[in-house]
């Protein structure tokens, strides 16, 4: 496993991204109960509020323990246009950026604590496509 970045997400209208920042279609929440939702080009976590605090996030590479506690809220993948995928919010403009490469990447994303809201995310990134 390699860490590929950790941050402090301001999580407005509790949610973070995981996306292609040259993709356009971003996610619409069907009930608000979902734990997380997507597009070819954009995977929106829920979490907690923004008034809350902000949510850490970890973005991982390679075969990973998960923590005890974690729940699965996306496992499929994304696209990418370009070399970077970007961890932020795209409501408040926050973007960290990870080179990755174009194409297909198989995510798995994992929320703590298990029962909503989620205070910590983390997005490991597989070599190989989803079974």
């Amino acid at each position: 496993m390699t860490l590929l970045g950790r941050f402090q997400v301001l999580p407005l209208q509790a949610q973070i991204d995981i996306r292609d920042p040259g993709g356009s279609d971003y996610p619409q929440w069907e009930t608000g109960e979902e734990r997380a939702i997507a597009t070819a080009q954009c995977i929106a976590v829920a979490t907690q509020g923004d008034m809350d605090g902000r949510v850490a996030v970890e973005v991982r590479l390679g075969p990973s323990a998960v923590p005890s506690g974690a729940t699965v809220a996306f496992d499929g993948e994304v696209l990418l246009s370009g070399e970077e995928l970007v961890v932020g919010n795209y409501l408040g403009g926050e973007e960290h950026r990870l080179p990755l490469g174009p194409g297909w990447h198989h995510v798995t994303v994992y929320t703590q604590p298990s029962a909503a809201p989620a205070v910590e995310v983390i997005v490991v990134l597989h070599a190989e496509p989803p079974s």
